[in-house]
């Protein structure tokens, strides 16, 4: 933090001219006489002057105030450094976890396609099995007719085997 600045008054009062400062340098600039030289060395030496005044009297905060505020300071400086510690580790993280999704979005379409393979084959299957369940009942149709015709055939065969025995 920085000291508090006290203010000074804009302008203050020489004795010697009964003039302000401000307006001797103004006067001192802005004069058209063959002493320029002189004058802005004038200038200069109240510009220093005044400068240096401000400057001694500026300081208004006492040692232990500054120390304290240096210590806050310290403390943020390591408070940030820590941060981004932090910071960096996180953005480590987040990108890890964004190659690992990443990973699981093409498992999953993996997964996807996967699944979409076994229903079309599942498909095949039902309709393979619907196809062969058809057969069977036809064939077991036929058979049943078959069995039913030999079974007449071999009942007229014993009837005569009967009636030649007689």
């Amino acid at each position: 933090m920085k000291p508090c600045r006290k203010k000074t008054p804009a302008h203050r009062f020489d004795p010697e001219t009964k003039t302000t400062v401000k307006n001797k340098m103004w006067k001192l600039v802005n004069s058209d006489t063959p002493d320029q030289d002189e004058n802005m060395i004038m200038f200069t030496k109240y510009s220093f002057l005044s400068i240096l005044v401000i400057l001694l009297s500026t300081s208004c905060v006492s040692k232990r105030m500054l120390i304290q505020e240096q210590d806050k300071s310290k403390l943020c400086a390591v408070n940030l450094d820590d941060c981004e510690q932090r910071y960096t580790v996180l953005l480590a993280q987040n990108k890890d976890f964004s190659n690992e999704i990443i990973q699981l979005e093409n498992q999953l379409a993996n997964e996807r396609n996967r699944v979409a393979l076994l229903e079309q084959q599942l498909e095949y299957f039902k309709s393979t099995n619907t196809n062969l369940l058809d057969r069977l009942s036809d064939l077991a149709v036929v058979s049943k007719t078959g069995a039913d015709n030999i079974r007449k055939s071999l009942d007229a065969i014993n009837d005569q085997n009967m009636y030649q025995k007689q």
